[in-house]
């Protein structure tokens, strides 16, 4: 693990005296006492490559919110939940970025007990339907046409997906679905080669960009509002963590919540501290994602009296997203939700 562990007496140093000696009066004078704490170095594993979600982060690192509160950060691109899932299980990182199905997910086909969610980062999924809307503008209107969504193979999109349609009366069956990954899923919809894909909510920015020179508009049904209740993406360590380093957890969580907070309160400059860090990225469309991000799944903190109040986790959606995820991925399980998060690093709104 990369990370600064603790001696008795804590990060806390000894303190530095400096005396001056007056050689007039032959008095001795302490000029200063200072304390100083050294930061803690963690890593944090994205569940994907940098993207509009992930801004606040860039935005805590660059704005020293992380060292404020004594975090030396390490952000870690990603390749999928499942990796950052299995990167936190084998001591390779500290914290990742996960959604909650999916750590069900994992941790019932890989016997896995050791993962804790210790806050929420956006409180419903994220997961949507966007359309073209030449040809669809309700949800009945899905029946009939054509999609993209990535492979079951690949998760448990397609499984989320029947739910969304069982729960709002649609016949998939009556749906030409094919299985690709996310850039061809996007390349189709742009092409008009299908009407609707199932993906992040941060895709529209990108289809809605790349579609506007030729005119078209897209929408999206976010499935967490239509009957399909998810929880969203949320910070997860594991229980060895917990145990050991119980202080840089609580630091690590108090600097993430404060630097969502903050970053909520200055969009543009969240994303442009994304943006510098990721010049792959485009700005315009990035600060687009991120916004749609948090109109789409994001608890307002605007009536909150504390950042840690952001990160709460509500215990009845969480069983609901727990119960979905094992139907969707036909899991065959039981499992009650408090085995995998604790509220214990943040607090009640």
């Amino acid at each position: 693990m990369h990370i600064a562990r603790r001696n008795a007496v804590g990060r806390v140093l000894v303190a530095v005296v400096v005396i001056v000696l007056v050689g007039l009066s032959g008095l001795a004078f302490v000029l200063y006492e200072q304390t100083s704490i050294k930061p803690s170095t963690v890593s944090l594993s994205l569940d994907f490559t940098p993207n509009p979600g992930d801004a606040p982060l860039f935005y805590g690192v660059a704005q020293g919110i992380y060292k404020q509160n004594h975090i030396n950060l390490t952000i870690i691109p990603g390749t999928s939940v499942n990796a950052a899932i299995a990167s936190l299980e084998a001591g390779d990182v500290n914290f990742a970025l996960v959604a909650p199905s999916s750590v069900v997910d994992y941790v019932a086909k890989n016997n896995v007990t050791n993962i804790q969610i210790v806050a929420m980062e956006y409180a419903r999924g994220t997961l949507v339907v966007i359309y073209n809307n030449a040809s669809i503008s309700t949800i009945s209107d899905l029946n009939g046409k054509s999609g993209s969504m990535v492979s079951p193979s690949a998760g448990d999109v397609r499984g989320d997906f029947q739910l969304f349609a069982n729960a709002n009366g649609l016949n998939t069956s009556s749906m030409s679905i094919q299985y690709n990954p996310v850039s061809t899923s996007d390349d189709l919809l742009l092409t008009g080669k299908v009407q609707f894909i199932v993906a992040s909510v941060q895709n529209l920015a990108t289809v809605q960009s790349a579609g506007s020179t030729s005119g078209l508009k897209f929408g999206y049904f976010a499935m967490s509002d239509n009957g399909f209740n998810s929880a969203g993406i949320a910070i997860a360590t594991t229980e060895s963590m917990i145990q050991q380093n119980p202080g840089v957890v609580r630091d690590f969580v108090k600097a993430t919540m404060q630097s969502l907070v903050s970053a909520y309160a200055n969009q543009t400059g969240a994303v442009a501290d994304l943006v510098s860090a990721n010049p792959d990225l485009n700005e315009t469309a990035s600060l687009q994602g991120y916004q749609t991000l948090l109109s789409c799944c994001s608890m307002n903190p605007g009536n909150l009296t504390n950042p840690l109040q952001y990160g709460w986790i509500n215990p009845q959606f969480m069983q609901q997203t727990v119960n979905n995820e094992i139907i969707a991925d036909n899991l065959g399980i039981t499992l009650n939700a408090t085995t995998i998060y604790t509220n214990e690093f943040v607090q009640q709104p």
